[in-house]
């Protein structure tokens, strides 16, 4: 799509994208850094009565903790099974201990730790789920903020440019889903750039290590499952453009 530029031009709008893309990366590096921390987090009101304690990999039963299995095996196969979920957003807790639980007895055969709601090993994969959410909106900003600030003129683009682009992208057809995002071809709906960009750096890079779990078919899975995974990256592509339209 070619952006229609006005003659006055100046640099305040790749300013104003760069720092949103900047946010949602501070952001994204705090909430990785605050899980390799070393102590539990303490978080809550300002009241003590109502804080409580979000556990750390180290509060995991031994045999998560082995050679990394919980980061290396547990969280990429979690993250395929949520991608398959038909409502990503809301994972009833027993789905979720369900899975789990098929995950880590095929994973250690032995495993007899509880996993329930209050326990590590859920608060954990919870907490890793709201991470794998998030991560879809900040990858979705880095790359529409990229797309706006490309120019090959090397020319910053004008705010009424970038709400235009914008607008034009996600009213009527909802063209950021297309190819070449021509919406006229529903055979190439979510086959764009933003959704396959999307798709590949905040899913399939997740889940690069997924392992075969005969009890929920992530071999299926990695071919034909990704309706949740789909839904994510649109919602996330169209409410950042939105965000950022709402800038200008």
């Amino acid at each position: 799509m070619k952006v229609v530029k006005e003659l006055h031009i100046t640099t305040m709008t790749n300013i104003r994208i760069d720092k949103l893309a900047k946010k949602a990366k501070e952001s994204r590096e705090l909430a990785l850094a605050s899980s390799t921390s070393d102590q539990p987090l303490l978080t809550g009101t300002n009241s003590t009565t109502c804080r409580h304690i979000c556990f750390i990999n180290a509060n995991l039963p031994e045999e998560l903790q082995e050679d990394r299995r919980w980061s290396k095996q547990m969280l990429p196969t979690l993250l395929m099974w949520a991608g398959s979920f038909p409502d990503p957003w809301a994972i009833p807790d027993l789905e979720l201990m369900t899975a789990l639980r098929i995950i880590m007895t095929s994973l250690v055969s032995d495993f007899n730790s509880h996993v329930c709601p209050g326990m590590p090993t859920f608060m954990l994969a919870t907490w890793q789920l709201g991470l794998w959410h998030s991560n879809f909106s900040s990858t979705a900003i880095t790359l529409i903020a990229h797309f706006l600030a490309s120019d090959p003129d090397d020319d910053a683009q004008s705010a009424t440019a970038v709400r235009w682009t914008c607008n034009e992208l996600i009213d009527g057809l909802l063209s950021f889903l297309y190819q070449d995002l021509d919406a006229t071809n529903l055979a190439h709906a979510y086959q764009s750039h933003f959704i396959l960009q999307l798709f590949a750096h905040a899913h399939l890079w997740p889940c690069i290590r997924c392992p075969d779990i005969p009890g929920l078919g992530t071999n299926a899975m990695k071919k034909h499952a990704v309706r949740g995974v789909l839904s994510l990256c649109a919602a996330a592509v169209h409410n950042s453009l939105s965000v950022i339209d709402l800038q200008f």
